[in-house]
């Protein structure tokens, strides 16, 4: 018997999350719906919904459940608007 599981790089935050809350050095929890790997220790993008790249963050939790996945990460570093633009550019386009 098989169970549908996806395989992540990136963290898309969900749409109602506050992104103006977001801090370098804070840890954040957000669920997300299904089975969904993510690296943990290694540093990753996140983004919103719509694509825009904020920061590189490293997943410290992650839990697992049949329908749900928790995971908590710390923020290692912001981008200025700057860098935002550079990744939501080049990512989205390719």
């Amino acid at each position: 018997m098989g169970m549908p599981l996806t395989v992540n790089c990136l963290l898309v935050l969900p749409a109602e999350f506050d992104t103006a809350q977001l801090r370098a050095g804070e840890t954040y929890t957000i669920e997300k719906d299904g089975v969904r790997l993510f690296p943990i220790g290694v540093p990753l993008e996140v983004c919103t919904s719509r694509h825009q790249y904020l920061a590189k963050i490293k997943v410290t939790v992650l839990t697992l459940t049949p329908e749900r996945t928790v995971i908590s990460f710390i923020v290692l570093k912001l981008f200025s608007p700057e860098e935002s633009r550079v990744y939501s550019d080049n990512f989205v386009r390719t």
